[in-house]
């Protein structure tokens, strides 16, 4: 997913914190991860981003 985002130049949305975390510091050159904790309401999120 991280590859595909990169190739795109896109950002990530996530809440699994750890996994991306960790792939991002293998490949620092994403445009973006971003993420949430413990949050399940879409609407919420995308006000967030927003």
């Amino acid at each position: 997913m991280l590859a595909f985002a990169v190739s795109e130049n896109r950002a990530v949305l996530t809440q699994n914190r750890r996994y991306f975390i960790r792939l991002h510091r293998l490949q620092p050159d994403d445009a973006g991860i971003i993420v949430f904790r413990g949050e399940n309401d879409v609407t919420i999120m995308a006000a967030n981003i927003n």
